[in-house]
């Protein structure tokens, strides 16, 4: 597709051709991501259709005809360009002409410079095209932040972004035309998720005769820039952040009220449980709690119950004398000790054997521990939270875990949704997990409006994790540039995109279902102690259960 738009670019080079250019610059853009981006981005559209006079009509396009009004009206309907202002005066048409024959030169330009450069090279490339296209005297990307680095340049540019210009562009400002010294220059924000991120800049010796044209393309220029700044922006080689303090990402509300129940319970001394299934993120989330609490610039040990037998329990947590045992060859402090005035991560606490557990239980309850070959009694003071991906109430019912313990160490509850309840979430964690592995395998390839959706509708049993996991795999099957579609998913996701999705009314029968059964076995089948307790008429539940067809159900409930 790519190389067929360039063609077209290139062999058309007039009105329709610029009209063209625009159209399919717009359709380059959505297919890098940049839907919200794209059309305001493409403000040079004004150039090509409204500022410019093609006839004895104010209307631009009015006198075009056959395919090249078809064109015309195509462009404008893509880019959603609004009416032509009363307020535009006639402009000559040879200088209209030769305007739009430049225009669609310049988006020729500019798209071959970033779509036919490699990634490392793409930002310096599009930079050196604009600079000679618009006979500045310098180009430059700028990535902001507190001290504003240069991504890439082109001519004699500044290696720092003057105060002045980083306050308008991260406002989300355009400077149109501004001076400083001796010469002028032109600035534009490079937007991510409506913030700006970026600046581009061209400067001048002298002022620009018009500076609509320039201006027009070095917005489309900072919208092709802006897949360079949203890979870095993940992993960004000056960020303090790191993959364990990632944030837990979600606009759902299910998120909105873990991230409050964060919060309250970081600012509490007690032990946290964390529940969730496997997948969802419980480590994340205590190290969000030891982040967030007053003992953040202390240490933060985590430990695998599920990978340790008794006699490693004991020794990684509390640690050995020298010649305790085969192998202690010098005395080694355990986790606890080296957690001490910090935070202590139990993951997978429910797989702790019953002596192990009554081990732990004397750290949770007196803040003691002796080390394996010691009798001194050592003091510590941590934070303890552990996490399980089984309902532990369960597990102490069938014998398998203490209840003292449960006691102790469930005195903040902290439960996890799985990703099946927070669909809303699923399309930004695609899209943040498809940025940082791009980063990773330098490639520039996007997301098909079909593959999100897809991904939204299925069930994700590994949540997280296996999201993760999918979005590595598919990068890795991905060319290096161009819309990746649903069919590079696998089967086991097609396939549940293409099922049809429940209806309301038959999700709405099939609770009413469970319902009544439940509320029929626990009146032994009479029909009359059942509506009771339904709040029904012993007429309307007759009615209710010939409609949802449970007779058979009634008939056999003892």
């Amino acid at each position: 597709m790519l190389r067929a738009a360039l063609g077209v670019l290139e062999r058309r080079q007039h009105y329709a051709g610029a009209a063209r250019a625009a159209a399919t610059l717009g359709r380059l853009l959505r297919e890098r991501g940049q839907t919200a981006r794209a059309g305001a981005a493409l403000q040079q559209a004004r150039l090509l259709f409204d500022s410019v006079e093609t006839g004895p009509t104010d209307a631009p396009g009015a006198s075009l005809a056959g395919s090249e009004r078809e064109d015309y009206q195509a462009a404008r309907a893509l880019l959603r360009v609004p009416a032509a202002s009363p307020e535009v005066g006639p402009k000559p048409a040879a200088h209209g002409a030769a305007v739009l024959d430049g225009v669609a030169g310049d988006l020729v330009t500019l798209v071959r410079a970033v779509e036919t450069a490699p990634p490392a090279e793409a930002p310096a490339r599009l930079c050196r095209a604009l600079r000679d296209r618009l006979g500045a005297r310098s180009t430059a990307a700028y990535r902001l932040g507190r001290t504003p680095a240069m991504l890439a340049a082109a001519g004699d540019a500044d290696a720092r972004l003057p105060d002045a210009v980083h306050a308008v562009v991260s406002a989300g400002r355009i400077e149109r035309l501004g001076a400083a010294g001796r010469g002028f220059h032109t600035a534009v924000p490079i937007e991510q998720d409506a913030a700006a991120v970026g600046a581009l800049v061209l400067r001048w010796t002298r002022a620009p005769a018009r500076i609509d044209g320039p201006l027009a393309m070095a917005r489309v220029a900072a919208a092709l820039l802006e897949p360079d700044f949203r890979v870095p922006a993940v992993d960004a080689p000056d960020s303090d952040a790191s993959d364990e303090d990632a944030p837990l990402l979600g606009r759902s509300p299910e998120m909105a009220v873990l991230r409050a129940a964060i919060e309250r319970a970081a600012a509490a001394p007690y032990p946290v449980l964390i529940e969730g299934e496997t997948g969802t993120g419980k480590e994340l989330v205590a190290r969000a709690l030891h982040r967030q609490g007053p003992r953040r610039k202390q240490p933060f040990c985590a430990v695998n119950c599920a990978a340790l037998t008794d006699e490693l329990f004991e020794a990684e947590l509390f640690g050995h004398s020298r010649g305790a045992f085969t192998g202690a060859v010098s005395d080694r402090a355990g986790l606890v000790e080296t957690a001490d005035r910090g935070t202590l991560f139990l993951d997978e606490v429910g797989e702790l054997s019953a002596r192990a557990q009554a081990k732990l239980l004397r750290v949770v309850q007196e803040g003691e521990l002796r080390r394996v070959g010691e009798n001194t009694v050592r003091r510590v003071d941590v934070q303890l939270v552990a996490a399980t991906n089984r309902d532990l109430t369960d597990e102490v019912a069938a014998g398998r875990f203490r209840l003292d313990l449960l006691f102790r160490l469930a005195v903040v509850c902290l439960s996890i949704p799985p990703l099946r309840e927070r669909v809303g979430d699923v399309e930004l964690l695609a899209r943040h997990f498809w940025a940082l592995e791009l980063g990773r395998a330098g490639k520039r390839a996007t997301h098909a409006g079909a593959t999100l959706a897809a991904l939204s509708r299925y069930h994700w049993p590994g949540n997280v994790r296996e999201l993760q996991n999918m979005t590595a795999r598919l990068v890795v099957a991905a060319p290096r540039r161009g819309a990746v579609g649903p069919e590079a998913l696998p089967a086991a996701i097609r396939e549940h995109a293409a099922t049809r999705p429940e209806t309301l009314a038959a999700a709405r029968c099939a609770f009413e279902r469970r319902f009544v059964r439940a509320a029929l076995a626990r009146s032994g089948g009479r029909p009359g102690a059942a509506a009771d307790e339904l709040g029904l008429s012993r007429q309307g539940l007759a009615k209710l259960i010939k409609r949802l067809a449970l007779d058979g159900a009634a008939r056999s409930a003892p």
